[in-house]
């Protein structure tokens, strides 16, 4: 699925940290999975928590019907400050944490 903030999403450090791994390549697409998955739910909490309250059900439907429309990126930035730099940090924070727990 194509997502309006997937132009942040590189996961390239990631491939490179599960590539090092032993694991099956249908193990690494699963794993891959779950790390999208995760992403998507953190910056939905995180644009929800910055969007006033009023705009919440305009919000879920527009990326519920067009998520890939690269017009959310005004939609939003007209209602929450410096929120694709919000955006690209949290996904590069949540990359991070699950770089640091493969290392492990």
């Amino acid at each position: 699925m194509t997502i309006f903030y997937e132009q942040f999403l590189t996961l390239q450090n990631l491939q490179t940290q599960l590539d090092s791994k032993n694991l099956a390549d249908q193990e690494k697409d699963r794993l891959i999975q779950i790390v999208i998955s995760s992403l998507h739910h953190k910056v939905i909490t995180l644009i929800l928590s910055k969007l006033p309250l009023h705009s919440h059900q305009i919000f879920l439907l527009l990326i519920k019907t067009e998520p890939q429309n690269p017009k959310l990126w005004e939609w939003l930035e007209e209602r929450v400050d410096g929120i694709k730099e919000r955006i690209a940090e949290k996904i590069k924070m949540v990359e991070q944490e699950f770089i640091e727990e493969l290392k492990d």
